[in-house]
């Protein structure tokens, strides 16, 4: 009887341990499935998320080279703003000096009548 109970007892544990054996076996390839979905998603995760930073650094470039544009049209324009203004007042203060050099002129010829005046009165005066 002994002999019969250790039959069995080898026989299950046979029986059991090629049971155990396919599940271990597909447990295993479960999990190598389930580990191999997940990389997959990871890589795709991946692959979508470096576009997206990808695509963010394009346009941030695209502000970048956008904003130096603006700002050297904007520096450009100042530039001829200040330019043209330059230009102006240099016109008017050339204006200005032609005036003070009129003016001088006519003071000049004030004076001279008045220095003329004066010795027409100094003559009359002596007289």
């Amino acid at each position: 009887m002994e002999e019969k109970i250790r039959n069995e007892r080898e026989e299950l544990l046979k029986k059991n341990s090629f049971e155990i054996a396919q599940i271990e076996e597909r447990y295993q390839k479960k999990i190598n499935e389930i580990r191999q979905n997940y990389e997959e998603v990871l890589l795709q995760k991946d692959y979508f998320y470096n576009n997206l930073v990808s695509e963010k650094e394009s346009t941030i470039k695209d502000i970048e080279t956008r904003y130096i544009q603006l700002q050297s049209s904007f520096d450009q324009k100042v530039v001829e703003i200040v330019t043209l203004k330059e230009e102006e007042l240099l016109k008017e203060i050339e204006k200005l000096n032609e005036a003070k050099e009129y003016y001088k002129r006519e003071i000049d010829i004030l004076n001279a009548k008045l220095l003329e005046t004066e010795k027409n009165i100094f003559l009359i005066l002596k007289v």
